[in-house]
């Protein structure tokens, strides 16, 4: 691993006059600040896309286009691969893509975003990951030094930050604060990368339109502490099944997380046991680095929560509108309904499967009395609950205004309407942001009339 004072001029020594090509611009325009980096440098960049020109974000591609980067969309070619001297993979591009595979074979490197970075980086630096509650948790952390007056920075899989970006920025007596995902995981695991101080959330059931079973998710989530060594920490949270197993194979040191470990008495803004698990993650990472506890209980305590997670838009004439527009799992619409477990709900949910399992999403929807009524969106996902449900005459819209429309209509003064799909957003959305933003602009439409 290469860690440099200056890790932007080593990178543009490395690359300045080089052709680069970023290997998919993605839904979220992951590939843009990629891209903007490369160029900078003074390499010379092609960024390319299975998505065409209409399907991708026109706003993100002028950007690239102002930038100097060529676009070649609707589709990869072997000849783009041929003409790079660095292949940057989106994470939406599978490791076993026939282009990635080409790469390799012609023996042109394979990079990933934030495995890049990490190379580089002089900083030490902390990973979250876990199926849910990984951006909370970053944040809470981040918040926590930056109050503390540590030099923090806070990157990873965070929709709107170039992590590469972020190079400028570092000096060897900062704190980064990387969130990742499974799928940036990958190039850690390529790599031989772990970071320093590695926070697993959780695990539960995802991506299994992707993985070919839970083993292989499960596996790409151990390369956050499979490359550690003896001086690193892992934190785990005792509460979740698979952290047994992973102290046990780690190899720095293991420290376990709680609820228990917050006072009794502790109240935070954000609702919900799994918010506690997130403040229980943050308060043992902070303190194990110095920090005082009463300071950072203080911290979390005022800490607002992250925009499209759990987020209350508005009240409107009573009715409380929540958007947990990032809820993509069925796990997750039950740890929102915990969240207001003593609220009157009418949940909105359905959209595109993950092929993931529903029996406990279906058995909470027929026992939890607090759900006056559902409001389901399209989707094949919402087809397969609502045949587990044996309700496949229910109505389901492919409109998200009039299905707020028919959500309000159910309400009275007291309820909250929860916005908490448990599906993934593709079969009326660009992206689940593209979801929570339209979700937020009816409702502020609707907030203006009233």
């Amino acid at each position: 691993m290469v860690k440099n004072r200056d890790p932007v001029e080593f990178l543009r020594k490395k690359y300045s006059g080089k052709n680069v090509l970023v290997l998919g611009i993605g839904a979220l325009g992951g590939g843009v600040g990629v891209a903007h980096f490369f160029v900078d440098i003074g390499a010379k960049v092609v960024a390319t896309d299975l998505k065409s020109n209409e399907q991708l974000d026109q706003v993100l591609l002028k950007q690239l286009e102002e930038q100097g980067v060529k676009l070649e969309l609707g589709g990869h070619s072997r000849e783009m691969i041929d003409n790079a001297d660095l292949v940057i993979r989106n994470p939406a591009v599978s490791r076993d893509s026939e282009f990635v595979l080409y790469a390799l074979e012609k023996g042109i490197p394979v990079e990933m975003e934030i495995a890049l970075f990490t190379k580089v980086c002089p900083a030490p630096i902390i990973g979250i990951t876990g199926t849910r509650g990984k951006t909370t948790t970053c944040n809470m952390i981040y918040v926590s030094l930056q109050a503390a007056g540590h030099d923090v920075l806070l990157g990873g899989n965070i929709h709107g930050i170039s992590t590469l970006e972020l190079l400028y920025e570092v000096k060897e007596k900062s704190i980064v604060v990387l969130e990742l995902s499974s799928w940036a995981l990958q190039g850690f695991a390529n790599s031989l990368l772990s970071p320093t101080i590695a926070v697993i959330t959780n695990i539960y059931p995802d991506h299994l339109n992707r993985y070919s079973d839970m083993q292989s998710y499960i596996e790409d989530k151990q390369a956050i502490f499979a490359n550690q060594k003896n001086q690193d920490v892992l934190f785990l949270n005792n509460a979740n099944g698979l952290s047994n197993k992973f102290a046990k194979m780690a190899g720095g040191k293991v420290k376990m997380f709680s609820i228990a470990d917050l006072p009794k008495d502790y109240k935070l803004q954000l609702p919900g046991d799994h918010n506690r698990e997130n403040a229980a993650a943050a308060l043992a990472v902070t303190t194990f680095l110095g920090l005082d506890r009463k300071n950072v209980l203080s911290e979390l305590s005022t800490f607002s929560g992250v925009p499209y997670r759990l987020e209350i838009v508005a009240e409107i004439n009573g009715v409380t509108y929540i958007n947990d527009t990032t809820s993509t799992t069925p796990t997750s619409v039950i740890a929102a309904l915990n969240a207001f477990k003593d609220k009157p709900i009418v949940l909105i949910l359905g959209g595109a499967d993950k092929n993931l399992p529903l029996n406990q999403l279906t058995q909470a929807i027929k026992n939890e009395k607090q759900i006056k009524h559902i409001i389901y969106l399209k989707g094949d996902g919402t087809q397969k609950l609502l045949k587990s449900l044996c309700k496949e005459d229910e109505t389901v819209y492919d409109n998200l205004e009039q299905a707020l429309s028919a959500a309000a209509s159910k309400t009275k003064r007291g309820d909250y309407v929860l916005f908490s799909p448990g599906f993934t957003s593709f079969s009326m959305f660009r992206n689940e942001f593209d979801r929570g933003d339209q979700f937020n602009q009816i409702i502020k439409s609707i907030n203006a009339k009233d």
